[in-house]
């Protein structure tokens, strides 16, 4: 089963919905990024022996919170990565933006986003 069916399926168990930002995790080392026209899909540093893939919707870049938003994954831990209004505008601006996940299990991720 690749990867991408994989956390598809995970996912539908779970019953998240890309609109909430769901992060998948991956023991396997990163591939390619896959952005399409309705979200910007950012996968980690592998750290730790595994990396966590986030996507967004890009109507959260095009019509920003104004408070930002938190996105946090699932799994057996959990990393969140918070962007900030001004994030989400650094996006918009098609500028590459790069954040720090929170920590745990000792380590973090690093994630590239751009639109």
């Amino acid at each position: 089963m690749q990867r991408r069916e994989l956390l598809w399926r995970s996912m539908s168990l779970l019953g998240l919905s890309i609109i909430f930002g769901p992060i998948a995790c991956s023991t396997t080392e990163p591939e390619e990024e896959e952005t399409t026209p309705t979200t910007i899909t950012s996968i980690s540093t592998y750290e730790n022996g595994h990396s966590h893939t986030i996507q967004i919707e890009r109507s959260l870049v095009e019509n920003p919170p104004s408070n930002g938003r938190t996105f946090t994954s699932t799994g057996s831990h959990t990393h969140s990565v918070t962007l900030s209004s001004s994030d989400f505008q650094t996006l918009s601006n098609g500028s590459t933006l790069t954040k720090t996940s929170s920590s745990s299990d000792g380590h973090t991720h690093g994630f590239n986003f751009k639109a």
